[in-house]
């Protein structure tokens, strides 16, 4: 066999496979994803009043952080769908989700505004590349009649964080 009829192969066998509870699992982790994801981004808007109050920001000064929070989010699914190709998808999953947890965390201790943009920057940065890989990785183990709806299932958990 060649490596064309291999890979035609391999899907036809994953599409004939039923969901079975690691599909399910699979969801769960990716919506998580997601959501803690999601619950970050939006947290910014309640808190940006009182950091507006106690650093005494501007309302440019906290756009700036908003923005440049989107910029590492850009970045981020750049850098994560390179790495994925590169070093696996498990592994770059386990790097971006460490990466967002770690940025989230110093989110919480910065003293100024040039802290938080570099904290958020990377946190968005983590953030995105682990959302771009959870979309491949649910196409490449869920058969294709469930595809679409187990990612919507994935981003309607995730949709719940703002709430």
């Amino acid at each position: 066999m060649t490596g064309t009829s291999q890979a035609a192969a391999l899907g036809a066998r994953l599409d004939r496979l039923p969901l079975s509870p690691f599909h399910r699992r699979l969801v769960l982790a990716l919506a998580g994803m997601i959501l803690f994801e999601w619950v970050e981004t939006y947290a910014f808007a309640f808190v940006a009043p009182a950091l507006r109050a106690q650093w005494g920001l501007s309302l440019s000064a906290v756009a700036v952080v908003a923005g440049v929070s989107s910029l590492g989010a850009f970045a981020g699914g750049i850098f994560g769908g390179y790495l994925a190709d590169r070093v696996g998808r498990r592994r770059t999953l386990l790097i971006c989700v460490s990466v967002y947890c770690t940025a989230t965390a110093l989110c919480i201790v910065v003293q100024n505004p040039w802290q938080l943009i570099v904290a958020r920057c990377t946190a968005h940065f983590g953030a995105q590349g682990m959302a771009v890989v959870a979309i491949v990785v649910l196409t490449e183990f869920v058969p294709a009649a469930a595809r679409g709806r187990l990612q919507t299932y994935k981003v309607a958990v995730g949709s719940l964080g703002p709430f």
